[in-house]
């Protein structure tokens, strides 16, 4: 059984190292990339809408003191002259107050919702952020790995091929060489003729004319 296992976990990680070797690498990085940055966009629309939904009802709960704060007021001003035409005002500032306490715990659990959204925005910015840098460091480090593989393989079975090719190359070269100095070392027995000839006369020359110094010193 344990024999089997091993075997098992051997084949499976030889098709992963399989598929690994395959696969696109940078091309499923960046389809990743995409789908997280769709989701980081609907993540922001969706924040966006959540604010806006609190702040009207921030308004509606400022417009309710202020309808508050004057039902007040003209209750007060009717107190003295129409104690009926008060009384409707205290029940109007009721009603308010009543829809004032409604907004104020929508506010309250709508705050707790603008706080989870924003949270959610800033860890899909931060995964976005993270998963961008990897993908950067990874494709980068696979091009410094692509370029060092490239420069050992024209230091290794490349360069070794070329310089048995140079060597080949200078081996020829050196035998034509020694050809040339052969056929340029043999004797043309006209030239050497000549060469004799001219020598000899130069000799002659050079002996005339010594003689011709010796004569002068002794008159």
């Amino acid at each position: 059984m344990k024999l089997f296992t091993r075997i098992s976990a051997t084949l499976n990680a030889s098709a992963e190292s399989a598929v690994s070797r395959f696969e696109n690498h940078e091309a499923i990085a960046d389809s990743a990339l995409k789908t997280i940055r769709q989701s980081a966009s609907e993540a922001r629309v969706r924040h966006q809408r959540v604010v806006r939904d609190g702040q009207e009802i921030r308004r509606s709960i400022q417009g309710l003191n202020q309808q508050i704060e004057q039902w007040t007021s003209r209750a007060k001003d009717c107190a003295a002259v129409d104690e009926n035409r008060a009384l409707a005002c205290l029940e109007r500032r009721a009603a308010c107050r009543a829809q004032l306490a409604q907004f104020e715990d929508a506010l309250q659990q709508h705050s707790m919702l603008e706080a989870r959204a924003h949270s959610n925005l800033e860890q899909m910015q931060a995964r976005l952020e993270q998963v961008t840098l990897q993908r950067n460091q990874l494709r980068s480090r696979e091009s410094v790995a692509k370029a060092t593989q490239a420069l050992n393989a024209v230091d290794g079975r490349g360069a070794a091929g070329i310089e048995e090719v140079f060597e080949r190359w200078e081996v020829t070269i050196g035998e034509s060489e020694v050809q040339g100095e052969v056929y340029a070392a043999s004797p043309d027995p006209l030239a050497h003729e000549f060469e004799s000839l001219e020598k000899q006369e130069g000799l002659q020359n050079e002996l005339a004319e010594l003689m011709r110094g010796e004569s002068d010193d002794h008159q």
